[in-house]
């Protein structure tokens, strides 16, 4: 499987973040508290979802990654398989 790109509109503090990935490895980089972790938890909420179960914000990726101002979680991701 290969990721060409992903949109984020809005998840947790990213808003409308557009990532278009080349062949071969990429690597997100930047300083602290500046979203990596929210785009690989975006990507991997995208590909496997969530559970509801926890109450306690830190265990919970839907609640953890609320966007900040209140609107719905969206986004999509483009890749190829095979």
């Amino acid at each position: 499987m290969k990721i060409n790109s992903i949109y984020i509109s809005a998840f947790g503090g990213i808003k409308n973040l557009k990532l278009d990935f080349n062949n071969g490895f990429n690597v997100i980089l930047g300083d602290n508290e500046n979203g990596k972790s929210t785009v690989m938890a975006f990507i991997k909420m995208m590909f496997y979802g969530s559970d509801r179960g926890s109450s306690q914000i830190a265990k919970n990726i839907r609640k953890k990654s609320a966007p900040w101002d209140g609107s719905a979680m969206a986004g999509s991701i483009d890749f190829e398989h095979s």
